[in-house]
């Protein structure tokens, strides 16, 4: 409703620019288009509904502050979690492989479309450690302890034109965050409790492995790793507009540290939108001491130099920094790319 309204105000607007209103209606506008972005936000607020998960026994609370690096070395070994750092951030990002029902954004929002079911269902799933990453309406989360076997969790109607709810919950035992998001038209939140079992199975594999994990960084059962890599590649993938670029890898690595990506311009040797590229690619990964252990990298990065209708040779190269600052180039591969501005220049 808010859109439409706010459309309407942008011609009215418009039309005032090229004809001759009052300057008191221009005015009046503004102000308007100004409340209702919080009259909206207000109305949803107002239009909630509780309902109650039972739930018992999670093992994410046995988790302590000692063990929770057993957890984020599980996590960055594993090519579901996509392991951030961000804004000061530390956080694992829950990924689903991509079918034709299931698809994962950047941001690791999952679209699912259940295969008996014509409702769309919306999810995010992040594992945060010391800070939560949180969601940008803080009104709307419930916060609560990852002990109590009855959650509560609020749920927001997203709009009177539709039947979808809006929760995010999370839930934090001993400095570590667990939270969910779920978009869909279920009142009884079943998607969030099918999350909440899954990552109780996972958790106890985690517990019950910690000792194989500290020692090779991932787990010999392949339960939670669904179709391992057993070879190195390095991948450039098109993203959704002109300008943005998958990098997807498979790397061998023997320590920890992080990886990131460049990219040159092959006529001139000239780095292009290094800044951006650095922070949108920047990943943790999993290490072995062992040679014959595969990691996941995976990163989605703007190129900014350049134009739409002209595709330029580039060098993408991969990289990686360990803890003593001591940096060495992993991978690289040519390819063609275009601009991200419609008129851009090197």
């Amino acid at each position: 409703m808010y859109s439409v309204i706010k459309n309407k105000l942008k011609a009215i607007i418009k039309r005032a620019v090229t004809c001759t209103l009052p300057g008191f209606i221009i005015v009046f506008i503004l102000v308007l288009m100004t409340i209702l972005p919080s009259l909206s936000q207000e109305n949803l607020i107002n239009n909630s509904q509780e309902v109650i998960i039972h739930y018992d026994n999670l093992a994410f609370t046995k988790i302590s502050s000692e063990n929770s690096k057993i957890l984020k070395r599980y996590l960055l070994g594993n090519y579901r979690w996509d392991c951030r750092k961000d804004r000061g951030l530390c956080y694992a990002i829950k990924r689903n492989p991509d079918n034709k029902y299931n698809f994962t954004d950047l941001n690791g929002y999952v679209f699912l479309k259940p295969q008996d079911e014509k409702k769309e269902i919306y999810t995010n799933v992040l594992i945060a450690f010391d800070t939560y990453c949180g969601y940008p309406n803080t009104e709307m989360i419930t916060f609560t302890s990852a002990t109590e076997k009855n959650l509560k969790v609020s749920c927001f109607r997203e709009d009177f034109r539709n039947s979808m709810l809006i929760s995010y919950i999370i839930l934090e035992s001993n400095g570590i965050f667990i939270e969910v998001y779920e978009r869909s038209s279920d009142p009884e939140r079943n998607t969030t409790k099918k999350i909440l079992e899954e990552l109780n199975s996972e958790f106890l594999a985690v517990l019950a492995g910690s000792s194989e994990i500290e020692k090779n960084g991932t787990l010999t059962d392949s339960t939670f790793y669904p179709g391992k890599f057993t070879n190195s590649f390095f991948e450039i993938g098109h993203g959704e507009k002109s300008g943005i670029y998958k990098l997807n890898a498979s790397l061998v690595n023997t320590e920890p540290c992080e990886i990131y990506a460049r990219v040159f311009y092959l006529k001139t040797g000239v780095e292009l939108s290094a800044n951006a590229v650095h922070s949108m690619s920047l990943r943790e990964i999993g290490w072995s001491v062992n040679a014959d252990r595969y990691f996941h990298y995976n990163s989605e990065i703007k190129i900014f130099e350049g134009e739409f209708s002209k595709p330029y040779p580039v060098r993408f190269e991969l990289w990686s920094s360990n803890s003593l600052g001591i940096t060495r180039k992993l991978a690289e591969k040519t390819a063609l790319v275009k601009g991200w501005n419609r008129k851009g220049s090197f």
